[in-house]
């Protein structure tokens, strides 16, 4: 019992920290304007470079689940409006906002779950501590993995992440008709996930320094 209660901190410790880093990075707008200003400029998108920060404000609103609709109008030189996103391109979001709204409810629970287990460690002594350490390490190892995999080919680990988050092909957009795959191009998410997973294997390796720390401590004062 004390070895699962170490693993399980260990899981929900790290599942709370990625959670947060997603939702707090995938909902920051003026990050999203100068990730998208540098990796889908004007020029790709025909999009007039001053409606990129609204548009930015609408899609990272509409993620948080601040407002009910994923939509951009502008008014052209000539007078027209136009409306920037198709109706499969916004059936896509809505697909993208309940993964949001999921990777919320998890950061809170496990969050919540890893703060009680942690305390519990403190309780059980080194056995726990040990098993959140190497537990720790290991999802270190399976992180630098899809890491190296990622720094190989991101496409294809892109493209299974798709094929496991999706149960539709919505999220297959054709860049000479659709505006949101010219916005949010691959370049973008590989920034992304730069942002996220810098921050996270920081966090994993601090976690896991304190827990080898702790393990250390506790097994000298037993042998005192």
């Amino acid at each position: 019992m004390k070895q699962l209660c170490g693993i399980l901190c260990a899981l929900c410790l790290l599942t709370a920290l990625l959670a947060g880093l997603i939702w707090t990075v995938g909902t920051s707008a003026p990050l999203m304007t100068a990730a998208m200003r540098h990796a889908a400029p004007p020029e790709k998108t025909y999009l007039p470079a001053e409606h990129y920060e609204a548009v930015c404000e609408m899609l990272t609103g509409y993620l948080r689940g601040e407002l009910p609709e994923f939509q951009y109008t502008w008014v052209g030189e000539n007078g027209s409006t136009y409306l920037a996103f198709q109706e499969h391109e916004q059936r896509h979001m809505e697909d993208c906002r309940a993964l949001f709204q999921l990777d919320r409810r998890v950061m809170y629970i496990a969050a919540a779950a890893g703060a009680i287990l942690l305390v519990l460690c403190v309780l059980c002594g080194r056995m726990a501590w040990k098993a959140l350490h190497w537990t720790t390490a290991l999802l270190l190892l399976a992180v630098t993995a899809l890491a190296v995999w990622a720094a190989v080919d991101f496409n294809s680990l892109f493209i299974q992440f798709h094929r496991v988050a999706f149960t539709n092909n919505l999220w297959l957009l054709n860049p000479n008709t659709d505006l949101l795959i010219r916005l949010m191009p691959t370049q973008l998410f590989v920034f992304y996930a730069v942002v996220i997973g810098a921050p996270w294997g920081l966090g994993a390796l601090v976690l896991n320094a304190v827990t080898r720390h702790a393990r250390s401590r506790r097994k000298k004062n037993e042998d005192d």
